[in-house]
């Protein structure tokens, strides 16, 4: 695969001196290395996450119960519908 990579990278008109490179700046330790850091950071930045709303969600989902009932405000019907229309249209064109 990483051989593919560096033939295809050449095909399309990069030059060998780049790919080589590339190639040696780019061990394949690297890439566990990259998967590794972002399963990391994306539990880190769920955490942080988690932490920084706990309180606007267990407000939100104790009104919601009481309710039985889902209120959107202006922006996040708006945001819903932009959406929901860009998604449609993005799937909608043959190319």
């Amino acid at each position: 695969m990483r051989d593919y990579y560096f033939a295809d990278t050449l095909e399309r008109g990069m030059s060998a001196d780049f790919c080589n490179t590339l190639e040696a700046m780019t061990p394949i330790w690297v890439l566990f290395l990259m998967i590794a850091g972002t399963v990391i950071f994306a539990l880190i930045g769920c955490m942080i996450g988690k932490r920084m709303f706990k309180k606007h969600f267990e407000k939100g989902w104790n009104g919601m119960m009481e309710k039985r009932e889902v209120k959107f405000d202006l922006r996040t019907k708006f945001m819903l519908i932009l959406v929901v229309i860009s998604f449609t249209l993005s799937h909608s064109r043959d190319f």
